[in-house]
């Protein structure tokens, strides 16, 4: 007996909480301070739109819909350029954060994420590298298979060594002949031997 009377008790002095902590939300509710102006001007739009059949039509067309992002797009543009907006959502993100911490099972999960999201671009990183180090090395080898390649390659060498042969003086030019025919001489001492 002297139970049920205290669990009536209990339970009215919970339900005596609850409609206390109803009316306190209630309350919390109509003051701005305490509530996000994103979720007020979201409430208030959808209020609207709800009233409004036309507006309903009108969200229906692509057109409307798409500078509609445009404007939410710049809202929040405007919204993080505000350092008060900006600071408020870094603590929003910090408790989030913290939540997460101290959450043991949110934790392990976030780490885990974390870790396979590192192997997997840690992995994809060395088979993207591998892919073009093997591409470059195809591509290497078939120029250089290519015999109209190695001839132009050949060609291309020619060339600069004729430049820059004309861009010597005549006493360079003289130099350059001399040691010219010094190698010929001693690659035919070397042979004659």
């Amino acid at each position: 007996m002297e139970r049920r009377a205290t669990c009536q008790e209990d339970s009215e002095e919970r339900r005596r909480e609850q409609v206390q902590n109803t009316a306190e939300h209630a309350i919390r509710r109509t003051i701005p301070e305490y509530r996000f102006p994103e979720r007020i001007r979201y409430m208030e739009r959808r209020a609207t739109r709800r009233e409004d059949s036309e507006e309903r039509r009108r969200e229906q067309d692509s057109e409307e819909h798409a500078r509609e992002q445009k404007r939410n797009t710049e809202e929040h543009r405007q919204r993080r350029r505000n350092p008060e907006e900006r600071q408020r959502e870094r603590e929003m993100d910090a408790n989030n954060r913290r939540a997460t911490r101290s959450n043991p099972i949110a934790r392990s999960q976030e780490q885990r994420m974390n870790t396979s999201q590192r192997r997997e671009t840690r992995q994809q990183r060395r088979i993207r590298e591998e892919q073009i180090r093997q591409m470059a090395e195809d591509r290497l080898i078939n120029f250089r298979m290519d015999p109209q390649n190695r001839l132009d390659a050949s060609q291309r060498q020619s060339q600069r060594n004729m430049d820059a042969r004309a861009a010597l003086s005549e006493d360079e030019l003289e130099q350059e002949r001399e040691l010219q025919r010094h190698r010929i001489r001693r690659g035919i001492f070397i042979t004659g031997t």
